[in-house]
C-alpha cells in the first residue's frame, strides 16, 4: 500500500478518535486531510470511510455544504455499482443532517432506507445506528411507544454486538434525550 493511502487511513483513524469524543472540528480537519491524499477514484474502500465518517461530524455541525457534498459523492461511487453496505450508512448520515435541520419526516424516511439497504447486507452494526437513529426521529415526532420499541432493538444489537453506545459521545445524548422524553411520557418501564 503506497505511503500517502496509509497516510490517509491514518487520518481516518485520528478524525474518528476526535469524532467519537465530541471534537467535530478537528475530526473534519483530519477527514479533510484524508481525502485530500487520495485521487479520485484511488482506494475506494479508505475513501468511502473517510466520507462516511466526515458526513457525521458535517450532519452534527449542521454544515449543509458539506453534508450535502459528501452524500453526493457517495452517490456517485456507490450507486451505479449496485453497492449497498456504503451507501445505507451514507443515508444514515445523511438523515443525521435532515434531522438537525429540523425535516423529522424526510430523515425518517431516509432512515426506514438505510434500514432496507442494510437488512439486505446483513449490517448488524449499521442497523443498530439506523434503528438507534430512527428511535431519536420517533421521539421528536411526539410517537414514543414506537420510539422506545426502536430503542428497545437497537439496545439489543448494542448488547449482541458488545458495542456500548456510550462510547459514541458525539451522539450518545440523541440517545439519552430520546429516553428521558420516553420515561417522561410512558412511564419507566423494566
Amino acid at each position: 500500500m503506497p505511503d500517502h493511502v496509509v497516510a490517509a487511513a491514518a487520518d481516518w483513524v485520528e478524525g474518528s478518535m476526535a469524532l467519537y469524543t465530541g471534537d467535530l472540528p478537528t475530526a473534519i480537519a483530519s477527514f479533510e486531510e484524508g481525502l485530500a491524499q487520495l485521487e479520485p477514484g484511488e482506494d475506494l474502500p479508505i475513501r468511502l470511510d473517510l466520507l462516511l465518517s466526515y458526513s457525521s461530524a458535517a450532519a452534527m455541525l449542521g454544515d449543509a455544504e458539506r453534508s450535502q457534498w459528501r452524500h453526493d459523492e457517495f452517490t456517485r461511487i456507490t450507486e451505479p455499482a449496485g453497492e449497498r453496505f456504503h451507501r445505507a450508512y451514507s443515508l444514515w448520515g445523511l438523515s443525521l443532517f435532515v434531522m438537525q435541520q429540523g425535516d423529522l419526516l424526510g430523515a425518517a424516511e431516509l432512515l426506514q432506507q438505510s434500514i432496507d439497504l442494510r437488512r439486505d447486507v446483513r449490517d448488524l452494526t449499521g442497523l443498530g445506528w439506523s434503528e438507534e437513529s430512527l428511535a431519536w426521529v420517533e421521539s421528536l415526532l411526539g410517537h414514543h411507544e414506537r420510539s422506545a420499541i426502536l430503542l428497545g432493538t437497537a439496545d439489543r444489537l448494542w448488547e449482541i454486538m458488545g458495542r456500548p453506545l456510550r462510547t459514541y459521545q458525539h451522539l450518545y445524548p440523541l440517545h439519552e434525550s430520546a429516553v428521558a422524553t420516553g420515561e417522561e411520557h410512558l412511564g419507566k418501564r423494566v
